[in-house]
């Protein structure tokens, strides 16, 4: 299939920017009333402390501090054993004393000497959250040292963030380890906040494990971006998918052949994993289409599809389309149809 940009006019350009922007008001959420109170830490600095500390001291410092995480912590994101072993101040000491560790810690506190700007954006965003699912639980945020194990943990009551994945895409320690350029991009501070909360929503929302075709896996995670883009009005799509402005263009251009491609070769209803994999997960390009489709592609018009079913159904809530997991006969309500430009 070939895929070709057009010239659109500025005119008609301007137009449907208006058309737009009219239709977009609708997902507006207004937070001036919304009375929110949530909690932010910096573990990453209560394990590294200014003041030279012994291991017991830190470890007595954090169970205190962090009751319902430290376990979590040092046993699933660190992997240094059991904190309530008598002997784990062993393997404490030799985290906190190792030389690579520290130079992360220096680079953290370098980058994110303070977070002000990323609590005052995920205060806003949860506001969002909380006013359209008043039921949902919005969690505690503690900001942390993974080792470069982990960009987000998410616990019934608690958001992790990793510092250390988002320390900026040039970061030598990320290309020693193997992340490819296209995952590097999105390491930076400017997309900590929609990578953690896509993180959130993908926990708070898990996907129905018997719904196993395409077209399920786009509808549900198009879910999970178009709330996380309520919830983050002012990003743009570069920032909420990590894709360039170029492959933001060429998508926007082709969405009718994207669309025509995934029809022509029957791929909505396929459920052979491998096929899954090309279009809703990570990748430098979606395989078979021209390499200007980014990877996730999928993902990308599962939102859209998404976007078309509230504006099909506009009595239906948040809470009803995240509660969903009718998958196909949401995709089938919503008359997805992108338009040949």
């Amino acid at each position: 299939m070939k895929f070709t940009s057009f010239r659109i006019l500025l005119i008609l350009t301007f137009s449907v920017f208006l058309w737009v922007g009219c239709k977009e008001k609708k997902y507006q959420v207004d937070i001036k009333e919304v009375q929110l109170e949530m909690s932010f830490r910096r573990l990453d600095r209560d394990l590294f402390p200014q003041e030279r500390k012994s291991p017991d001291e830190i470890l007595s410092h954090i169970k205190s501090q962090y009751p319902d995480f430290y376990r979590e912590y040092f046993m699933g994101v660190l992997s240094l054993g059991n904190p309530d072993e008598p002997e784990f101040n062993v393997p404490l000491a030799g985290f906190t004393n190792d030389v690579y560790i520290n130079q992360l810690v220096d680079e953290i506190n370098l980058v994110y000497s303070q977070t002000t700007d990323i609590e005052k954006e995920l205060t806003d965003a949860f506001k969002r959250y909380h006013k359209l699912l008043p039921e949902a639980i919005v969690p505690r945020v503690v900001f942390c040292n993974s080792g470069l194990n982990y960009s987000v943990v998410a616990t019934d009551s608690v958001l992790a963030i990793g510092l250390d994945m988002f320390l900026g895409k040039n970061y030598e320690a990320y290309k020693a380890i193997g992340f490819p350029d296209y995952i590097c991009e999105r390491k930076d501070k400017e997309h900590l906040v929609p990578e953690v909360l896509q993180g959130w929503l993908l926990s708070e929302f898990p996907k129905d494990p018997k719904r196993t075709s395409l077209i399920d896996h786009m509808v549900y995670k198009g879910k999970i971006m178009f709330l996380l883009q309520v919830m983050l009005p002012t990003y743009s799509d570069e920032k909420l998918f990590g894709y360039t402005p170029e492959s933001v263009k060429f998508i926007e251009e082709n969405e009718y052949q994207i669309w025509s491609y995934f029809i022509e070769n029957k791929l909505l209803f396929s459920e052979d994993k491998r096929e899954i994999l090309k279009y809703v997960e990570e990748a430098p390009f979606a395989a078979g289409m021209p390499r200007e489709v980014p990877g996730r592609i999928g993902i990308w018009v599962g939102r859209n599809i998404v976007k078309n079913y509230i504006d099909n159904n506009p009595d239906v809530t948040f809470a009803q389309l995240m509660a969903d997991e009718d998958y196909k006969t949401l995709f089938t309500q919503s008359k997805y149809k992108p338009k040949l430009k």
